[in-house]
């Protein structure tokens, strides 16, 4: 036994949302399933990231929770989060209504972050406690395994993906140039700027990557950049963009969701960091670049053209 669980313990995750913070739990999803073989994994996520939650090989099912139709799925969630007797539940979101599907499980043992607000620890049986919270969310999740009193090891993505048959030219480099928040965007006629130099220095094929709502953004900067430009924004699954990202040879982004998945498949990333904190939130690993103005980096056209040069130069 280990910290009082059973052998093969069945578990459930809770990570609701974002895309990065689902991606930011998998090496600790992977690492549990290292360390202590349970009989099951099982993942509460809102849907639209099931199919991505799926491509993590120790993931047996994702549970719904269907944040904007709660009340009319009421049943069915209770049912899915009840079929199984889950001897620990951890919850890596720490909000009140995560820990609400901790409580609902019924699991006997339910954990939480320390960093919970909004009431949830309440409905916890213990917390995580963490020491330095200006760490990386791949870290802060992964104390979970120090509070089981078991190994961390080197944090793992380890998605199974198919693969995106990317047909373009080398150097392939990929832009997301929109977050969810304005205040993460650097300008977009910066990157419209940088892709040219990119183009004119290196004969870079340029790919936009982006969701629906930014594809005519994107489109736009695409027919101002003209060949060797790709616009995939708003074209592509979450598990199609996984796959996508992982046949660039450098992504640039602000911080988003794109640029946590390029860093998770192993494509290296230029980061801009105009708003948050990227010892927190930026690229996992350390074969990325990073400009951050909070740290008072020049995130200039050239700067960004440099670092992404640099990147290529490694091959």
């Amino acid at each position: 036994m280990v910290h009082g669980l059973p052998n093969s313990p069945r578990i459930l995750i809770i990570k609701l949302s974002s895309l990065g913070d689902v991606i930011h739990a998998m090496p600790t999803v992977n690492a549990l399933y290292r360390e202590l073989k349970p009989s099951c994994i099982h993942w509460v996520a809102q849907p639209e990231y099931h199919e991505l939650i799926s491509c993590c090989p120790n993931i047996q099912r994702t549970i719904p929770f269907y944040r904007r139709s709660f009340f009319v799925d009421l049943n069915p969630w209770l049912k899915a989060l009840r079929s199984e007797a889950y001897d620990l539940v951890i919850d890596l979101q720490g909000i009140f209504k995560s820990s609400l599907n901790a409580l609902v499980s019924r699991a006997t043992r339910r954990v939480g972050p320390a960093r919970s607000r909004e009431g949830a620890r309440m409905l916890y049986h213990d917390t995580v406690q963490a020491g330095d919270v200006r760490r990386h969310a791949v870290d802060l999740n992964l104390d979970v395994l120090d509070y089981l009193g078991l190994e961390r090891g080197v944090a793992r993505f380890d998605m199974q993906l198919p693969p995106a048959d990317l047909d373009a030219p080398a150097p392939r480099v990929g832009i997301a140039p929109f977050s969810r928040h304005a205040y993460k965007n650097w300008p977009q006629d910066d990157f419209r700027r940088v892709a040219s130099r990119l183009q004119d220095q290196y004969n870079a094929t340029i790919i936009f990557v982006g969701s629906r709502d930014d594809a005519p953004a994107c489109e736009a900067m695409r027919g101002a950049l003209g060949s060797s430009t790709i616009n995939m924004a708003g074209r592509t699954s979450l598990v199609e963009l996984a796959s996508l990202l992982g046949d660039l040879d450098v992504l640039i982004s602000n911080d988003s969701g794109p640029m946590h998945i390029a860093s998770a498949v192993g494509t290296p990333v230029v980061g801009l960091f105009t708003g948050t904190d990227p010892c927190c939130y930026g690229p996992y690993g350390d074969r990325h670049r990073v400009l951050s103005a909070l740290d008072g980096d020049d995130i200039s056209v050239q700067s960004v053209a440099t670092a992404t040069g640099e990147i290529l130069a490694r091959g």
